[in-house]
């Protein structure tokens, strides 16, 4: 419990807890039921629907980030809708390591990126093999149960709730400009043992320090500083006494850190939950789940225009002859970076994704007998995958000051687009 103790001019205090029996007994949902926290003697950690509505995030698996010891979330990509991998004590949901299984309201699921962190009532990581065990050896390297909202009863309620925020990045190393790099590689090639030499003149590091020459900031001109992302929910929710409700809307939009805005990711969410008590002693749920989940980015992977970003020389321009819409092109062989992160030059890659998921579920209390109850649950799940890959054909060019003409050099040739659709479904009973 909370203690207040004066101080009393003290240097030294001594304080023995108390017990805070509300705490101890508060419920854990552990597989298909529920125990009190004091009973609980497996590893379970939970987060409720408080913890999460006060974070600032679109992923459902990152609310669980910094609150539940031995769970790590990995965000290895950082771009806009990409999920976060859940990891528990060391085992990830990547490919080459089987992770955690997800379940929501009771049923399976293969990620919980997709999910609205506002209608998530509590997340519940079931640890270790004691508390995990109901699950089978699927579960293994833990669980992860989702409880999704309800309505209150006879508190018919209508919310609104949303937020903007911007994005920084935690760290961004800019490379050096034209003649700190120049410096550099004379330094590198003057330590050569067997030719030592100097790789730039002192001519051509003196036409950048008296400005004959511009250093080209390749970050400044493909990256921005800081990107916007916002959420927005409305949500209907109460009930009676035989029955609840609870209907949410939700829509989520993050951008990306590309000037060119390549980068985007936009979701929405639609959830309802009815659960009711449909003659005496048999109670009756249908919950029903719709998401739309667009990703969009240029035609170049992301980690290949920043591993051009490190690679990008400050003595190459932007624009050949300074000439806007001139793409200059490099003297090696990477494509310039201006012209391959803007979709309207160099093309696009775009995934969305369109997700149904239902269950109905009847649970009969079984009179005279003492605990007993029968459950029978059915569920549907479909999704469509539709993704458009646009490789664009476009020119980069050389100038020539003597004849003053612009040599074209074509890229990404030819222009082509591939469309990829799959229609999947799935039925479950227990």
């Amino acid at each position: 419990k909370t203690q207040t103790i004066k101080v009393n001019g003290r240097n030294q205090i001594n304080i023995r807890m108390q017990e805070d029996l509300k705490v101890l007994d508060e419920v854990v949902v552990v597989g298909y039921g529920v125990q009190r926290k004091s009973d609980l003697t497996g590893a379970v950690a939970s987060v409720n629907s408080d913890d999460i509505k006060n974070l600032a995030t679109v992923d459902a698996g990152a609310a669980l980030q910094g609150k539940a010891a031995g769970v790590q979330i990995l965000n290895t990509s950082g771009a806009p809708g990409e999920g976060a991998k859940i990891r528990i004590r060391g085992y990830s949901s990547n490919s080459d390591q089987l992770g955690p299984l997800l379940i929501v309201d009771g049923l399976k699921v293969d990620n919980i990126q997709y999910l609205d962190p506002s209608m998530i009532e509590s997340m519940e990581v079931l640890k270790d093999a004691a508390s995990a065990a109901i699950y089978g050896v699927r579960a293994a390297n833990g669980v992860v149960l989702v409880t999704t909202k309800k309505g209150e009863k006879n508190k018919p309620k209508i919310e609104y709730n949303m937020y903007y925020g911007i994005q920084t990045p935690a760290e961004m190393l800019e490379p050096v400009g034209a003649v700190e790099r120049m410096t550099l590689f004379n330094e590198k090639s003057m330590r050569n043992l067997t030719n030592p030499q100097l790789t730039y003149s002192d001519e051509q590091i003196g036409a950048y320090l008296n400005g004959t020459l511009k250093s080209t900031d390749w970050y400044g001109a493909v990256i921005r500083n800081t990107a916007p992302q916002q959420q927005h929910n409305v949500s209907l929710s109460g009930g009676s006494e035989k029955m609840d409700y609870y209907i949410n809307f939700g829509y989520t939009d993050q951008e990306g850190f590309f000037k060119s805005k390549a980068l985007n990711y936009d979701r929405y969410n639609l959830r309802m939950n009815l659960n009711a008590e449909v003659a005496k002693n048999l109670k009756a749920s249908v919950k029903m789940n719709g998401i739309i989940d667009n990703k969009e980015r240029q035609y170049l992977s992301t980690w290949e225009v920043y591993k051009a970003l490190w690679r990008a020389s400050p003595n190459e321009k932007l624009y050949a002859n300074d000439t806007p819409g001139y793409y200059q092109k490099m003297s090696t062989d990477q494509l310039n970076l201006l012209a391959s992160t803007d979709p309207d030059v160099s093309g696009y890659n775009k995934n969305t994704n369109k997700i149904f998921q239902s269950s109905m579920e009847l649970e009969y209390v079984v009179p005279f007998v003492k605990g007993l109850k029968v459950k029978g649950l059915f569920s549907y799940d479909t999704s469509i995958a539709d993704n458009s890959i646009f490789q664009k054909e476009y020119n980069e060019y050389t100038y020539d000051e003597a004849s003053e003409t612009y040599s074209a050099y074509p890229k990404q040739s030819p222009t082509k687009l591939e469309r990829y659709y799959g229609n999947s479904w799935s039925t479950l009973w227990q």
